[in-house]
């Protein structure tokens, strides 16, 4: 690198991580909603929905009028539950990963935007 593109670096990187620290938290700021689509799906929802059906109609459900013996309709209701908590732990997450993004761009910028600032300052009493 000559000395003319290293002194240029040198002036600048300062505002570039100001710059690049403040577009990363204005971005934590936009609504991030479509992140929840990629962790839960229209097949998930589906599923969830026909899962969370059956579990309360088996709590209902005698084990004749389903045409099962006791020991498998306890185990098909145990199945069921171990499904239902499967799922709500997916969606539950799929909801919180918006925010859990959100986070991380508003501190990664708050850091970005810090150490720019800290530099900026090292120069100017350099």
């Amino acid at each position: 690198m000559t000395d003319v593109k290293r002194r240029f670096a040198i002036e600048n990187s300062s505002m570039i991580l100001l710059s690049l620290g403040a577009a990363l938290i204005i971005v934590s700021f936009l609504p991030l909603s479509s992140l929840s689509n990629r962790a839960w799906t229209w097949e998930d929802s589906q599923f969830y929905g026909k899962v969370s059906s059956e579990l309360h109609k088996s709590a209902f459900q005698t084990a004749e009028e389903a045409g099962r013996t006791e020991r498998e309709m306890e185990r098909y209701r145990a199945n069921l539950q171990q499904e239902f908590e499967k799922l709500k732990t997916k969606l539950e997450h799929a909801q919180q990963e918006p925010e859990r993004w959100s986070r991380i761009l508003l501190w990664s910028g708050a850091a970005l935007a810090g150490l720019g600032g800290l530099l900026h300052i090292a120069k100017q009493t350099a």
